[in-house]
């Protein structure tokens, strides 16, 4: 839970940048680190499973994804700037921030292609609502 907390902290920071709702970015963080455990988090201080491309500096070709997707993630310094500059850079992203409620904010970020899981929204509402459960945030109604 302290790990959780952490990142939680860390989330309200990359959320004042973004602009995205703080339990969100927990919420994928969350989903796309197995909770913080992936080998590509460990390795790689990846956190969003952001993928190298040729044109990008060979320091930063991180380890190899699966072989069923192919490519490299990108090793970044610190895994938090990482995501942020991700999501800046990023036009696919940019109204998410206009959504208000965790649910409406999951479906765009999934409606814009961050994952091929189906399922994807429902994952990430999920996990957010476990972490209301555990007592890790609070939302207010």
């Amino acid at each position: 839970m302290k790990d959780v907390q952490k990142y939680y902290q860390l989330a309200i920071e990359a959320s004042k940048i973004i602009e995205w709702l703080p339990e969100v970015i927990l919420s994928q963080w969350q989903v796309e680190t197995a909770h913080f455990t992936s080998n590509n988090f460990l390795k790689n201080n990846n956190i969003a499973g952001q993928t190298w491309q040729t044109y990008m500096p060979l320091s930063i070709k991180g380890s190899a994804r699966p072989k069923g997707e192919g490519g490299f993630y990108i090793k970044y310094a610190n895994p938090v700037d990482g995501y942020v500059n991700f999501i800046e850079k990023n036009p696919r992203y940019s109204k998410v921030k206009n959504f208000k409620t965790a649910e409406e904010q999951f479906k765009e970020i999934a409606k814009q292609g961050w994952a091929t899981a189906p399922n994807y929204a429902k994952t990430l509402l999920s996990v957010h609502n476990s972490n209301i459960k555990k007592g890790i945030y609070k939302i207010d109604k």
